[in-house]
């Protein structure tokens, strides 16, 4: 015999004779396929060893002790048997571990065809309550609502009708208990075999949620028309999606003509770049705000409004955008507008001073006064108008009448100065008026220059000397006169 090298075909023992057939003791434990061209099985061949220490290696070159060559027949039906059995042990190993893998989803997967369910897992029973082995061959819709049974075959049928294309229905699917729950039913038709694959996913929690948030809406609509006040929601978009009855009732507009950016339409013209801007810088800092504007009211006459707006987020923090609320104030506008008329026409010194002696507001004649441009005076101490001397003594004073506000009249209390820009000083009178704004208390002062009228006053008095001594002289002179007379 010469040496030979033979290959084994690794995971198919193709050749299984008798000891009476091979006339050898032992089992083949590897052989070799001969083909034709044209990939027809021509034969092959089977190596025996004499003992388990004689059996070569797939490459290894041995001395062939004995061969046994099979015809076509017998030698094809033995690799279809040993090929089949292959395929089925391989099959089964792919099928547990597919079960094993769908088993763990926390979706119910599902296949439905013309004799009803023909697979279902393990996520069927732990939701709701229903033997798998019971349900096989059911009609799916035997576990819905029957209120809701149409969706299903509206899905069913349209699924069918385009094949391949998967879509979603949502519906309510009854448990062991009866107890129903929301579904979304995600799948498609296969058409090759007549059957629907999908997933059943529970968001019974979710529609809920909706559920609820429909219900909080609808409450708060209900609330926002009988406000006495104009409100409006913006989502994270910027765009208005809601205005309240108030609202479209003050500009004679519907919902969809305001929603959007449709409100910037009644914006005066004059106002409309300012309430803009305030209104996207704070909506980007996702920070409050409030400003005033003009809105066309439905007789066509402008009307102020105060726009108060606050940003909306939901529990977990995410931005849902503004909720904001307006209103009229025109009036107070023009009393506003009346007042400074009339507080610019004083020819006296006219200052707001919070609590801090910050001066917040004056008139005009303050520059007239005291040399000082509003701008010079406003967000600084009013120890700025006092002289330096006297500063200290000024600020115990402060404190102790914000102790204990009451009016105060022109010229009550000691003698006090003023201190102009240019750092001359002159006498003055104050009078006092406590009042509250914006929740905050503060305080009117009204400065009089007395000038002219302690040199009116000196000059009375100087008069007032002359004549005392002009009478005192003639007096004397009458006396003597009288004296002289009477010697």
């Amino acid at each position: 015999m010469q040496p030979a090298v033979v290959h084994a075909v690794e995971g198919i023992r193709v050749f299984r004779q008798s000891r009476q057939e091979s006339g050898r003791d032992g089992s083949p434990y590897f052989g070799k396929a001969f083909t034709r061209p044209d990939a027809r099985i021509a034969g092959g061949m089977a190596v025996y060893a004499d003992s388990p220490d004689s059996r070569p290696h797939d490459g290894i070159s041995v001395t062939l002790q004995n061969y046994y060559i099979m015809n076509e027949d017998d030698l094809n039906r033995e690799l279809q048997v040993q090929v089949s059995l292959k395929l089925l042990e391989s099959l089964e190993q792919s099928h547990r571990r597919y079960r094993n893998l769908v088993d763990t989803l926390a979706d119910v997967v599902f296949e439905h065809d013309e004799n009803g369910i023909a697979f279902l897992n393990a996520a069927w029973m732990r939701h709701y309550g229903h033997p798998i082995d019971g349900s096989l061959g059911a009609e799916l819709g035997q576990f819905i609502l029957p209120e809701d049974r149409s969706l299903l075959d509206a899905w069913l049928a349209n699924t069918r009708q385009d094949s391949g294309q998967p879509s979603t229905v949502e519906l309510r699917l009854l448990d062991a208990n009866g107890e129903p729950h929301w579904v979304e039913i995600h799948g498609r038709h296969d058409r090759d075999s007549q059957r629907h694959t999908g997933l059943i996913r529970d968001i019974t929690q979710r529609k809920r949620a909706e559920l609820d948030l429909r219900e909080s809406e609808r409450h708060f609509k209900d609330l926002a028309d009988t406000a006495p006040v104009m409100t409006w929601i913006a989502g994270p978009d910027q765009l208005c999606t809601h205005f309240n009855q108030v609202w479209l009732d003050f500009t004679g507009r519907t919902l969809e003509q305001e929603a959007g950016n449709g409100w910037a339409e009644g914006v005066h013209p004059d106002d409309l770049d300012h309430c803009l801007e305030v209104y996207v810088e704070s909506f980007n800092a996702r920070q409050p705000f409030s400003m005033d504007y003009r809105l066309r009211r439905h007789d066509g006459e402008y009307r102020w409004l105060q726009d108060n707006g606050a940003p909306r987020f939901d529990a977990a923090g995410c931005f849902l955008g503004y909720i904001g609320s307006c209103l009229d104030i025109t009036e107070r506008k023009q009393s506003e507008q009346y007042f400074k008329a009339l507080v610019e026409a004083s020819p006296s010194v006219l200052l707001l001073v919070n609590e801090r002696g910050v001066v917040t507001q004056v008139n005009q004649a303050l520059e007239r006064l005291f040399g000082y441009a509003p701008h010079e005076l406003i967000g600084h101490p009013m120890e700025m108008l006092v002289p330096k001397e006297h500063r200290r003594q000024h600020e115990k004073d402060r404190a102790s009448y914000q102790a204990c506000p009451s009016p105060r009249g022109m010229g009550a209390g000691r003698f006090l100065a003023g201190l102009r820009k240019d750092g001359s000083i002159f006498p003055v009178e104050v009078g006092l008026s406590p009042v509250v704004l914006d929740g905050r208390r503060h305080v009117i002062g009204v400065v009089v220059d007395v000038t002219e009228r302690q040199r009116s006053a000196e000059d009375m008095k100087e008069l007032n000397a002359e004549l005392e001594r002009l009478v005192l002289m003639r007096t004397t002179q009458l006396e003597s006169a009288n004296a002289a007379k009477s010697q």
